[in-house]
């Protein structure tokens, strides 16, 4: 199965203090061990990194975008004019916010589910592509 993976899903599987980890933490161990598969925009290393640097410390940051980069089961997905284009106008249809349109606009892209934590995220975008909460859902 292939899906994408909301920067909060992969921060609240690195933070163990979050609420939810050990159910991230088995996406990412099952993404890292080849039994997933995820197309990611590549803002989602910065994404990921900033969370981690503030709400754990630097050296898990570092480590996650480690992770991430040379993870054979992730396909990077290039924010480029097309995908911004595509990003925008979910984001003035669906009313979201500028990062969850890339990542909704990834998922609608690949016609592949988006996974993520975020309410807003799931209800907005939930109309356009299929959003979900937790996997398999």
């Amino acid at each position: 199965m292939t899906l994408v993976l909301d920067a909060n899903v992969i921060v609240r599987a690195l933070n163990q203090k979050e609420e939810g980890h050990d159910e991230a933490r088995k996406l990412l161990d099952d993404l890292v061990g080849g039994r997933l598969r995820a197309v990611e925009p590549v803002t989602v290393l910065v994404e990921v990194s900033g969370a981690l640097a503030r709400r754990v410390d630097e050296e898990t940051s570092r480590s996650a975008f480690d992770l991430l980069l040379n993870c054979d089961s992730v396909t990077w997905e290039p924010v480029e004019q097309g995908l911004a284009a595509e990003a925008a106008r979910l984001a003035r249809e669906c009313k979201l916010k500028g990062a969850d349109a890339i990542f909704a606009a990834v998922a609608e892209r690949n016609e592949i589910p988006l996974i993520t934590y975020d309410d807003e995220l799931r209800k907005k975008a939930g109309q356009r592509i299929p959003v979900h909460g937790t996997w398999p859902p």
